[in-house]
């Protein structure tokens, strides 16, 4: 909803998020990091007015040197 009120329609986002496959919207993973699930990241768009272009699977980073899987997400606003 802040993104959403600071944007204008057109606008275009880019986000990443460590992905995780539990019932549960989020979760906070054993290194303090949120992750969460591809179907909260769709509603949360969905409801704020947010259509989904893109959406791959990615490595959003290393932790002690193994991947952690999550996925990139381009939007626009409606």
């Amino acid at each position: 909803a802040g993104l959403t009120a600071r944007t204008q329609t057109g606008s275009v986002i880019a986000l990443s998020s460590e992905s995780h496959a539990d019932d549960e919207p989020f979760t906070v993973g054993e290194h303090k990091r949120f992750a969460h699930s591809p179907t909260y990241l769709t509603r949360l768009c969905d409801q704020n007015g947010w259509a989904i272009l893109r959406r791959d699977a990615i490595t959003v980073r290393l932790e002690q040197e193994e991947p952690v899987p999550g996925e990139l997400i381009i939007a626009r606003r409606a």
